[in-house]
């Protein structure tokens, strides 16, 4: 029988209930089921079965697969990859690979690619690869994001908000102290008296001790702007500083919003502060070097707020056109029916007119500003007075003036200025009445739209500027006073610890904020290093200010009590930024008061206070030299150090990774500083961080900064703060690029590492006074060391040739036993009005001077010459060769053969460069592809190394068309008129090296062919394939007749060479620009010209061959230029000359005059005049015959004009561009010649004036008329001028760099549209002037200007009410009113009205209410009074 499983079964039920069982067919009884079931629960609750069975459960194929690991898994794994890679099918892949990376040239991507492709999913491999570039892409960016869009973000906050947007009150004003070092010693439970430690270790000995270093009193007052920039312990609560924690130049722009607004200048705008204004009046109690310095960063801001105007990146810094001119003017363009019509025109000049001299001379007059200086200044230096008699007077004299004013502004009411205003308003308030229906509140919404729009230029000007200014102010602290600190001045290198340097922000953070602690608000007080001299200063300002009778004896009590007076008179007697004053009363030379007039300090007594500062040593740092007048100050800072539980000396170098002090000996080496510790702390570890930190020290108590043996905490914790001061903020690390401080601006404030060592600070000095110092003087080596120090410096490490210092020393100091140097030719002096000639016969009457007593102002200065160069240029200043007799015996070139020569290379460089734009539309760049390597080709031929230039004929010569050009470039700019001074370091520099490389080339050029015998030049000559070579040749022969020094004759030569190119480019850009422009304005007019555009004469003369078509070309030509060159030539006298004009007027020069001559305004002027005389323009009977923008030099040493040889050049030029078809201007920005025009100035300060002011302050003069002279007259200190921008727009040179034209390839021009419209293709497309002030095209004011949601909810609410679109919408009637609520504009009842929105509303008592938009003229003006 066989055996069946027990599951086999089926079950039967009998009738009563019993159950019986089958198995396979067969019964069997209830009770055996019943126990082979009981036996079944037995097994199962059997744990043995259960673990046997255990295998069984689970299902295997839903769980998730995992890899297998270990060394075996590893390897097989690797194994399969290198079977995959391996493939036949990846051989080639694999060969690509291998071959890159055996070339250098890395891996082939495409292979590569191919490869990974070829793992597989499980791949080991494939996995790291994946990891690593997960890794890679997610490490190059920032998480999360550090910066922003909207105002918020891009511009520094008042008070240092969002500076870390993720935390956005990191380092705001107003935010506790933080606290770096804990405190881990116990502190002596009775701490030594601080009176007792000022006493023994801090009190300065009697003749203190100066620093050997060569540091000035400079540093220290850097120095004083940072600690007054991050901290300011708040008055009432200890804790809190009061100022934000980043280097944001808070003493000049103040720490609130409150006190940014009152520096500002709110009456003319234009992102301006106030003149020499600043916000911190903490500063008033230093030494007057200290203020003097926020002045200048005070007039650097308005220097290059004034530059980004005039540049105006990429359309940033305008207000859409609706909205440009006074208010009045623009709403009545707004609403008027023609507004393009000669009538409405002519009527909004003459309000503008009417305006500007209501503006100048409207109350309160400065010349009762004057009447009251006058009488206060005599008030102050009253010794017979009290300080209570002294306050009587000036409150008498200020009623006095108040009621003046007051009668002077009654009497203006009814002046011919106000009802010449009025009547001008009236005009266009009729033209808006009866112009396009509209209704009031149109007009107030396009009010407030102009409003806001003004508002947003001079907030974006002013924040602009501000980045740039603190830009300067950074590069200062990093490259001058931090590598002064460091002590590297003393070596022959630029080297320093530049915090933003880029270092793997994965490891090194950067941009994260920052918030100052109270260990350095401590280590920051440098009053040991404070100078004797400012020492005496302190001194007596404590006398006179705070009226202590003996400043080096004051008891605390006293001294508590005398600030909490001084306080509350300060509080009572509130002096507004605009205001302020500093120094002492008592003595002149140190009373600094304002000019009523210009609101500006003056000029010399600062800079004899500078010159002082600069000449005086700092005194040694370390213990026992604090003044002794600062007791009270340093026995609070201790009591203050305590109640914040500082750590001790030794925590603070635990701190910082540096050994613990075990014994006293370690802290000094001087043993009476290691006794008196003994005594005071009885334990090293006892020592407080403060006064003990100043007191590490070598044996003669030295702890100044530099290289040293003393392991000084100090030093060590301060380069540690400077570096994350500057890496920690924002604005100087990821912010720190050009779309921040545009790229002129960022260019403006880089170290240049071969100019000074990579100093800056000489860039402040010299934009502050402009033109004082001379440009090479030694002072700016280094402006932080004395004169002397830096002269030595500079002989030790091969610098002095650059300086003007004597070469050898002049004697020896008797105290240090060091070398003295004369550097009296580096001291500043006030610049002097140059002699300015705009008479075309005075002009010619310098230009042809045969004698040696007018010279260029380069040739002053030899030694920038090549030594060569040199000899001739001593040898012609000395006389002046005359010309050939004989006009046979000088050069002629074969004008023919030259014109063929110039079209030859023009045409190839044409082809060459152009690029396709479409079918029939070709794009090159007339200046820099075109015009440039023109004249390096024909330069470089004339001086005998044309085959040196690289060609598509000879591709293998070492030297680009850009490379020569450069050079040539580098040294016209510095021959050239240099307008701007900080650049001429610089410029000096290249100029040598490029001289020297152009001297080279052509004494191995033509001068080398000219020297050798005519054997020689048929065996070995270099051949001649061009006509300009062979004339090159030819004038390399002539110089050698007269100088047989090939040496010599190359100099000679290469001056030549130069004269030939010599303003070229320039030429050539300015007269093809004038003539487009001359096009586009006829295609552009509303009332087209019924002459015929001078440019389609030029083409129809560029169509023929014959020389008088070429005469005449060249005439107009000349005509252009002549007008559309703005480049001064610069002489100086070197003898007393007297000239008699063309009218008979007796005329004079002095010796050392500096002599202008304003080519520009002589061509218009004698243009003028010859139209009115009914003679063409180009008659030579006017005295300037033709262009005589170039420079003269040559002259001297050759017979050779090389004039005509530009003339011809710039000729050709035209000739070859006017032979194109449609020649016209470039797309959008490209097509715009970016010239920049700087309009004369007669002040020094008018770099940082408002134009408006400038003409307020000349009228204003012009109404004194006596003793003004020292204060403003209309006579040129700086002619007006051109300037280009770089093709970063980085850098204003003299000539320009690009400019894109495009063409329908060549042949005759005919400019219509395709319907057939004449210059229809010049034609602008006219866009609405309401999208024209709405984005893309312009971004007003909106929630991105306080954060968006990243805003508090008080500054969210501030956005919202303040947003106003940009057309405006009026919020309500009262905020769209001017000063005095008058909708219309009325001014003080008068029925006045004025243009309101663009200047705002002023704060400043010296305010006028009516207003000053920027663009009522169309460049930047100084008020230089030229046009009156």
């Amino acid at each position: 029988m066989s055996v069946q499983s027990p599951l086999d079964m089926s079950a039967t039920t009998g009738m009563n209930g019993s159950t019986s069982q089958s198995i396979s067919g067969q019964a069997l009884s209830t009770g055996k089921v019943q126990d082979d079931l009981l036996q079944l629960n037995l097994e199962m609750k059997n744990l043995k079965y259960g673990n046997e069975y255990a295998g069984f459960h689970g299902d295997k194929l839903i769980g998730d697969k995992v890899a297998p690991k270990g060394f075996i898994a590893g390897l097989e794994n690797s194994v399969e990859d290198v079977r995959r890679i391996l493939s036949f099918k990846n051989l080639p892949a694999i060969g690509k690979v291998a071959s890159g990376l055996l070339a250098g040239h890395g891996v082939d991507m495409k292979a590569g690619a191919g490869l990974v492709a070829a793992l597989s999913n499980d791949s080991n491999s494939r996995q790291k690869l994946i990891e690593s570039q997960v890794k890679s892409k997610y490490d190059k960016m920032l998480h999360p994001p550090l910066t922003y869009l909207g105002d918020a973000f891009q511009y520094r906050q008042a008070d240092g908000k969002f500076n870390n947007v993720l935390n956005p009150h990191l380092g705001q004003a107003g935010a506790p102290y933080a606290k770096t070092v804990p405190s881990k010693t116990h502190p002596l439970g009775a701490l030594p008296d601080p009176g007792d430690l000022f006493d023994r270790l801090m009190a300065r000995q009697e003749g203190g001790r100066n620093s050997q270093s060569g540091l000035s009193a400079m540093l220290i007052y850097h120095a004083t702007l940072i600690i007054h920039d991050i901290f300011r312990t708040n008055d009432k609560d200890k804790n809190i500083s009061d100022s934000s924690s980043y280097l944001d130049l808070s003493p000049l722009y103040g720490y609130t919003m409150e006190m940014q607004k009152k520096v500002r200048d709110d009456k003319y705008k234009l992102g301006l502060l106030k003149p020499d204004t600043f916000a911190e009046d903490r500063l008033l109690r230093q030494p007057p070097g200290v203020c003097i310095m926020l002045v200048m960063y005070n007039r650097y801001h308005n220097y290059a707020a004034t530059q980004l105007r005039r540049i105006n990146e990429n359309g940033r810094f305008s207000v859409p056109g609706k909205y440009q001119g006074t208010q009045l003017e623009a709403v009545a363009r707004r609403f008027a029916n023609d507004s393009t019509s000669a009538d409405f025109v002519d009527a909004c000049k003459r309000y503008n007119d009417a305006w500007k001299e209501y503006q100048a001379k409207e109350p309160p007059l400065d010349a009762d500003k004057v009447q009251l200086a006058t009488a206060l200044r005599e008030i102050d230096l009253d010794r017979h007075l009290d300080s209570s008699a002294k306050e009587q007077k000036r409150k008498a004299a200020r009623t006095e003036a108040e009621e003046r004013a007051e009668a002077t502004a009654e009497s203006f009411k009814n002046s011919a200025e106000s009802r010449r205003l009025q009547e001008c308003e009236r005009v266009l308030e009729d033209y808006i009445a009866q112009g396009k229906p509209h209704k009031e509140a149109d007009r107030k919404a396009f009010e407030a739209g102009y409003d806001a729009a003004w508002n947003k230029l001079d907030d974006d000007l002013f924040n602009t500027a501000r980045l740039i200014t603190c830009g300067l102010y950074v590069q200062v602290s990093v490259h001058d006073y931090l590598r002064a600190l460091m002590g590297f001045h003393q070596y022959n290198t630029n080297f320093t610890l530049d915090p933003r340097m880029d270092i793997d922000h994965r490891s090194v953070s950067r941009g994260i904020g920052n918030q100052v602690t109270v260990e350095f608000n401590l280590l920051y007080r440098f009053h040991c290093a404070i100078s004797q001299k400012d020492e005496k200063y302190t001194e007596d300002f404590m006398s006179e200010k705070m009226g202590f009778k003996d400043p080096k004896d004051i008891p605390l009590e006293t001294f508590i009590n005398t600030m909490r007076v001084v306080g509350q008179l300060q509080e009572a007697h509130k002096v507004e930024p605009w205001e302020i004053t500093f120094g002492l009363e008592h003595k002149e030379e140190l009373n600094f008061q304002r000019n009523p007039i210009t609101g500006l300090f003056d000029d010399q007594q600062m800079m004899n206070a500078l010159t002082a500062a600069m000449d005086d040593p700092i005194s040694n740092f370390g213990p026992r030299n604090i003044p002794k007048c600062l007791k009270p100050v340093e026995i609070l800072g201790i009591m203050q150090a305590r109640k914040w539980e500082v750590g001790t000396l030794n925590d603070f170098r635990d701190f910082f990774g540096m050994s613990r002090h075990e014994t006293f000996e370690s802290v000094t080496s001087n043993l009476e500083i290691q006794n008196a510790l003994r005594d005071l702390y009885e334990h090293p570890d006892k020592i407080e961080l403060y006064p003990g930190v100043f007191c590490e020290s070598d044996k003669n108590m030295g702890l100044d900064p530099g290289p040293s043996d003393v392991d000084a905490a100090l030093w060590a914790a301060i380069f540690s703060d400077a570096i994350t001061l500057v890496r920690s903020d924002r604005f100087y690390t990821v912010d720190w690029n050009t779309n921040s401080l545009t790229s002129w601006g960022m260019k403006e404030v880089t170290e240049n590492n071969d100019v000074c060592k990579s100093s800056v600070f000489h860039r402040l000095l010299q934009r502050a006074f402009p033109g004082w110092f001379p440009y090479n003087s030694i002072r700016f080596f280094h402006p932080f060391y004395t004169s002397q120090q830096n002269a030595r410096f500079a002989k030790e490490q091969g610098y002095a040739a650059d300086f003007r210092m004597s070469m050898d020393p002049v004697g020896i100091d008797v105290e240090t036993e060091n070398p003295i140097f004369d550097v009296a030719a580096s001291t500043p002096a006030k610049p002097w009005k140059p002699v300015y000639l705009t008479q075309a016969d005075r002009i010619s009457a310098i230009l042809k001077d045969e004698t040696a007593d007018f010279l260029h102002p380069a040739l002053k200065e030899l030694a920038n010459f090549p030594e060569q160069m040199q000899e001739v240029f001593e040898q012609g200043s000395r006389t002046k060769k005359p010309k050939a007799a004989n006009p046979a015996d000088r050069v002629h070139e074969d004008a023919g053969a030259m014109v063929d020569y110039f079209t030859e290379i023009m045409r190839y460089i044409v082809k060459r460069e152009s690029i396709t734009m479409n079918n029939t539309t070709y794009q090159i760049d007339a200046t820099r592809d075109f015009a440039i390597p023109v004249t390096t080709r024909y330069v470089a031929d004339f001086l005998g190394f044309g085959h040196l230039v690289n060609s598509e004929k000879n591709s293998k010569a070492p030297h680009s068309e850009n490379e020569i050009y450069q050079h040539i470039t580098n040294c016209q700019v510095f021959l050239s008129y240099n307008a701007d001074e900080t650049k001429l370091l610089k410029r000096r520099k290249a100029f040598k090296s490029s001289m020297e490389f152009l001297y080279n080339l052509t004494l191995d050029g033509n001068i080398s062919e000219a020297s050798r015998s005519m054997i020689s030049q048929q065996l070995w000559g270099r051949k001649r394939d061009n006509p300009m070579a062979e004339l090159g040749f030819q004038v390399a022969q002539h110089v050698l007749k007269h100088e047989r020094s090939t040496t010599k004759a190359a100099a000679i030569l290469v001056f030549v060479g130069l004269h030939t190119a010599y303003n070229s480019v320039l030429a050539f850009t300015s007269v093809l620009n004038h003539f487009l422009k001359e096009m586009y304005d006829q295609a552009n007019s509303q009332t087209p010209s019924s002459a015929r555009p001078t440019w389609l004469r030029i083409q129809d003369l560029a169509f023929s061959q014959d020389q008088a078509s070429f005469e005449e070309l060249t005439k107009l030509v000349s005509d252009a230029e002549r007008t559309s060159i703005r480049l001064p030539v610069i002489r100086t006298a070197l003898k007393d000359r007297e000239f008699r004009d063309k009218e008979g007027q007796v005329w004079t020069v002095k010796k050392g005059d500096t002599i202008i001559l304003d080519i520009y305004r002589a061509n218009v002027e004698a243009m003028k005049s010859a139209k009115a005389a009914g003679k063409p323009s180009h008659d030579t009977s006017t005295g300037l015959p033709s262009l005589s923008h170039t420079s003269s030099i040559t002259e001297a040493f050759a017979d050779y004009d090389a004039k005509h040889l530009a003339a011809m050049s710039v000729t050709s030029m035209i000739k070859t561009i006017a032979q194109m078809k449609n020649p016209r201007r470039g797309h959008d920005a490209q097509g715009r010649l970016k010239r920049v025009n700087i309009d004369a100035s007669a002040e020094g300060y008018s770099n940082f004036m408002a134009p408006m002011r400038m003409t307020r302050i000349s009228r204003q003069v012009d109404m004194i008329k006596e003793n003004t002279d020292d204060i403003y007259t209309d006579k040129i200190l700086r002619p007006a001028t051109d300037t280009f921008l770089t093709a970063e727009w980085d850098e204003m040179v003299p000539f320009p760099n690009t400019w894109k034209i495009r063409f329908d390839g060549f042949g005759k021009s005919d400019y219509s549209s395709p319907d057939g419209k004449p210059f229809g293709i010049l034609h602008h497309p006219q866009i609405d002037p309401d999208a024209l002030a709405a984005p893309p095209f312009y971004q007003p004011q909106g929630a991105s200007h306080f954060g968006g949601s990243f805003a508090d909810a008080d500054a969210a609410a501030t956005a919202a009410a303040a947003s106003v679109p940009a057309q405006g919408t009026p919020k309500d009637a009262n905020a769209n009113s001017n000063a005095n609520g008058n909708v219309n504009g009325n001014v003080n009842g008068t029925g006045v009205g004025v243009g309101v929105g663009a200047a705002g509303a002023s704060s400043s008592p010296d305010s006028t209410k009516p207003k000053m938009p920027a663009d009522l003229e169309p460049s930047i003006t100084t008020g230089c009074g030229i046009g009156k």
